[in-house]
């Protein structure tokens, strides 16, 4: 019963991503970004986008000290999906079948190759594009989602289900590296909106595709 109401709920939120990525395309598509590039809605994009640059000079003069967190946060995240890769890599070797890895860790692959094919999907069919011009540039890249959002979201979200699976006999320890791995998703996803390289709603839709594959991952690593 658990496992199929888990199934429910990603299935749920892939139907509000997709319908997310209707309105964005249908709704107040208007040319507000560089280069005359369109936006959908553009009235809300636009007010957000404005308010967090006044914000963000007001705390630390400009974006790029957030951009800086941002990039950082994904660096650990990273670190910790490399941490399961060689939990699962020595389970490999001593149980000598991948089959016998535990369903905790193959899931976690599962969940990362997911994010990697959203990223990949998104970069070649073009949602929106991004609010400023890096330095070099002429055209704004793709925006939409914010991959640092979807992968540090995925990442450090999964993790938190694997740590209290995998440590379930140290719930203290379990704990700490939950409350660690909630706490730098946080960091993550705030940065990136003050870092003000994205649009209000790249990062929203980062985090209803992070929310989909993080639930598929609490469903796969739950018994029938």
């Amino acid at each position: 019963m658990e496992k199929k109401l888990k199934i429910t709920i990603s299935v749920m939120f892939a139907l509000l991503f997709g319908a997310f990525i209707a309105m964005l395309k249908i709704v107040d598509v208007r040319p507000i970004g560089p280069a005359g590039t369109y936006v959908g809605l553009a009235s809300l994009n636009g007010s957000a986008h404005e308010l967090i640059g006044k914000l963000t000079t007001l705390l630390v003069g400009s974006g790029e000290l957030f951009d800086k967190i941002s990039d950082l946060a994904l660096l650990a995240a990273f670190a910790v999906a490399a941490s399961f890769g060689l939990i699962g890599l020595i389970q490999f070797i001593r149980r000598k079948s991948l089959f016998r890895v535990d369903r905790t860790i193959i899931g976690l692959g599962i969940a990362y190759v997911l994010a990697g094919i959203v990223y990949i999907a998104f970069e070649m069919w073009v949602v929106n594009y991004r609010p400023v011009l890096e330095a070099g540039e002429v055209f704004p890249e793709a925006s939409f989602p914010s991959s640092h959002t979807v992968l540090a979201f995925v990442i450090f979200a999964t993790a938190v289900v694997a740590w209290g699976r995998l440590l379930e006999n140290h719930a203290v320890v379990a704990r700490l590296l939950q409350f660690c791995g909630v706490a730098l998703l946080l960091v993550a996803v705030v940065s990136r909106v003050l870092a003000g390289v994205h649009w209000a709603t790249d990062i929203v839709g980062a985090i209803i595709i992070g929310l989909t594959i993080t639930s598929i991952y609490s469903a796969i690593v739950t018994e029938a």
